[in-house]
């Protein structure tokens, strides 16, 4: 592919997971001098945009400096069946970042993050969304970690990968976004991190009962066209949001819903521990991958460098 853009370093991915603390971040990385990632954190080029082409991807890292390493922060990447690839082709040296919550957790708060913005039919459950055989928002195949890190394995050299945990984020920020500095080459003096997350991570926002029965009830009556105007207008008015939903806390994980997605994720879970050797859930460090893993050396030989397709 080529590329034409004032800035041709090659930069670096924080590839994933959403609901998983990319945005916090994120927002540390971006204190450092040495890095720069555009203010839209966001820029799904690899996967929404890619039709747009390499022009309007350099374009987001408009105002970089010489001496700065550019930062893609999409979290949809790592699970995006062509990203991987589309990465590859165009930064085959690229280093990316992935950073991992609990699987259950993580699939429980992005389906709320999409009920609460409105992009999901405010009648469905999460008991009848989670099993359901379709899954549109990709909401459960996000946690798929094992598989889609097996994908990225075949397209990238296990040096090239690092794995955080959303656990030792809300643990010990500082230390690591030091690690990261480290794995970038870039020199983390004692000042550079000015402000550490003030908000708890990982802060829901539960319905209002009563009044997203209004809500559901307006859904029901209006054509697609019409409430997305809706939904988009509360969107961008948190005053008017919270009219429908509490600002001041996640909804709490029914046993048995847990129970049904531990079982969903027991699989893909052995495979991640077989490729890192921890568990991703409650370690405190950075974690790469062996690059004698027998396992990555099956994924090598059985997969084959194209697109798949990682939801359930």
């Amino acid at each position: 592919m080529k590329r034409d853009s004032p800035w041709m370093q090659t930069p670096f991915f924080l590839a994933g997971a959403p609901k998983s603390g990319t945005s916090t971040l994120a927002r540390l990385l971006q204190q450092h001098k040495q890095i720069h990632i555009p203010s839209k954190k966001e820029l799904f080029y690899f996967d929404f945009n890619y039709e747009k082409g390499f022009s309007w991807y350099s374009e987001l890292f408009k105002g970089i400096k010489p001496d700065q390493l550019p930062g893609d922060c999409t979290p949809w990447y790592m699970s995006w069946p062509q990203a991987p690839e589309r990465i590859a082709r165009t930064f085959p040296n690229a280093k990316i970042i992935f950073i991992l919550r609990d699987p259950v957790s993580r699939t429980w708060s992005h389906f709320w993050h999409d009920y609460r913005s409105l992009y999901l039919d405010l009648k469905c459950t999460p008991a009848s969304y989670l099993l359901s055989r379709e899954d549109p928002r990709r909401i459960r195949a996000c946690s798929y970690y094992g598989r889609q890190l097996s994908h990225w394995l075949t397209l990238f050299d296990p040096s090239q990968l690092m794995l955080v945990s959303t656990h030792w984020l809300s643990r010990d920020p500082a230390a690591l976004c030091n690690s990261i500095l480290s794995f970038l080459g870039l020199a983390a003096s004692k000042s550079w991190l000015r402000e550490l997350p003030k908000e708890r991570l990982m802060m829901g926002q539960r319905p209002r009962p009563w009044r997203v029965r209004q809500l559901a009830r307006l859904q029901s009556k209006l054509d697609g066209e019409t409430f997305n105007k809706v939904s988009s207008l509360l969107r961008r008015h948190p005053k008017l949001h919270r009219r429908f939903f509490y600002h001041d806390g996640a909804m709490p994980i029914p046993s048995n819903d847990r129970e049904t997605l531990e079982k969903l994720y027991q699989e893909d879970q052995r495979q991640l521990q077989s490729l890192t050797g921890v568990d991703m859930t409650v370690h405190e460090g950075p974690v790469f991958i062996n690059q004698s893993s027998s396992l990555i050396q099956l994924t090598r030989k059985s997969t084959p460098k194209t697109s798949g397709h990682f939801a359930a």
